[in-house]
C-alpha cells in the first residue's frame, strides 16, 4: 500500500504551517475544553448507577480518531505535523505528573484504589519519563526515536489501564470492593474533566508525535 510522506518544503502548499501554541491553537483548544465544560456541568457525562462511562469514553476517544482520519486524507494536515516540533510535542507529557492528584483524592478517600494507584503512579511515572525523553529529542542522542516510541506506547498503555479500571470499579462494576470508594465520581464534575478533556488532549499529543515520527522515517 503506499504511503505519501509530506513535508512541509514540499508543493502541496506554500504556506508556512504554525507551530504548536500559535493563537488559532490556543482557539481550538478553549472551544474544545469549552465544549467539555458545558457538558460536564449539565451532568451530561453522568450514568445511572452500574453502567459504564459510555460517553466519557466517547468524548476520550473520538478527538484522536478524527484526527487520524483527517490526517489520512488532508495533505495539508499531514504537511502540518511534519512540520511540528517534536520536542515541543514530547515536552508537553511532562504535565502528565499532575496525575499525582488522583493519588491524593485516593487518601481522601475518594477514589477506590483499583483505579487510583495505577493511573496515579502511572501519570507520574509518564511525566518524569516525559522530561528524559524530551531532553533526549531535544539532544538527538543515542536511540532518541526508540524512546520516543516507547513514551508514546506506554503514555497510551497508561491510559488503556486507567479506563479500564475506572470503568470496572464503578459501583456494581466487576471489580468494585465492598467497604472501599468507588471509582464513579470521574463521571462527575469537575473530575470528569480530566478523562473527557485532558486525557484525550494528551493522547492526541501522543498521535502527532507518533505520526511526526513516521513522517520522518
Amino acid at each position: 500500500m503506499h504511503t505519501e510522506t509530506l513535508s512541509p518544503t514540499t508543493h502541496t502548499s506554500s504556506r508556512v504551517y504554525t507551530q504548536l501554541g500559535a493563537p488559532l491553537h490556543w482557539l481550538i483548544g478553549v472551544v474544545w475544553l469549552g465544549i467539555i465544560f458545558t457538558l460536564a456541568k449539565s451532568g451530561f457525562f453522568e450514568n445511572a448507577l452500574g453502567e459504564p462511562p459510555a460517553l466519557v469514553l466517547v468524548a476520550a476517544f473520538v478527538p484522536s480518531i478524527g484526527f487520524y482520519i483527517a490526517y489520512r486524507v488532508s495533505p495539508h494536515l499531514r504537511a502540518w505535523v511534519a512540520a511540528q516540533d517534536l520536542t515541543t510535542i514530547t515536552a508537553i507529557q511532562g504535565w502528565r505528573i499532575m496525575g499525582i492528584s488522583f493519588l491524593f483524592m485516593l487518601e481522601l478517600g475518594h477514589l477506590s484504589p483499583i483505579f487510583a494507584i495505577p493511573a496515579g503512579f502511572g501519570d507520574v511515572a509518564i511525566g518524569l519519563a516525559a522530561v528524559l525523553v524530551t531532553t533526549s529529542v531535544a539532544r538527538k542522542t543515542t536511540g532518541w526515536k526508540t524512546k520516543s516510541y516507547t513514551l508514546i506506547a506506554l503514555g497510551m498503555l497508561d491510559f488503556a489501564i486507567a479506563f479500564s479500571t475506572a470503568t470496572f470499579s464503578i459501583e456494581l462494576g466487576p471489580l468494585a470492593v465492598s467497604g472501599l470508594p468507588y471509582s464513579d465520581i470521574v463521571q462527575h464534575y469537575p473530575i470528569v474533566l480530566i478523562p473527557a478533556f485532558w486525557v484525550p488532549f494528551f493522547a492526541l499529543m501522543h498521535l502527532i508525535a507518533f505520526l511526526k515520527l513516521r513522517s520522518e522515517s
